[in-house]
């Protein structure tokens, strides 16, 4: 993976700079955590907003990092507030669940209800016997 600042591309970062970029100990030979890198990527991330007097460029190196780190796992591992267009697409995710778990017991409770008119119905035909 490149990165690319303004229109000047530089060399692709290597693991061992992504590693040492979000401060992560691990050994050479073993594979990187998930979890550590988002938890570090989260922390270091909010520390260098420019808004709290951080830098851009730290920001983008932090976050070139965790690209470079993650590209391994899937997709839904690197969800993080920071991630454009991915939090979005993961509160999306959440609400068409709702929405589904919602029509799901609204079909539980008309069924029950049907049911229910049902039984009535059967109540009468016996009754008239």
């Amino acid at each position: 993976m490149k990165e690319q600042m303004g229109g000047m591309i530089t060399k692709p970062m290597t693991r061992d700079e992504a590693i040492d970029i979000l401060a992560i100990e691990v050994a050479e030979d073993e594979s990187v955590d998930h979890e550590k890198v988002m938890e570090r990527f989260e922390v270091l991330f909010e520390k260098n907003l420019p808004e709290k007097g951080g830098s851009f460029y730290v920001q983008s190196k932090i976050y070139f990092a965790k690209q470079h780190l993650m590209q391994d796992f899937p997709a839904e591992y690197d969800i993080s507030k920071f991630n454009p267009g991915q939090a979005g697409a993961a509160a999306e995710a959440d609400e068409a669940k709702e929405e589904e778990a919602k029509k799901e017991e609204e079909q539980k409770d008309a069924d029950k209800k049907e049911n229910e008119e049902t039984k009535e119905e059967e109540k009468k035909e016996d009754g008239k016997k």
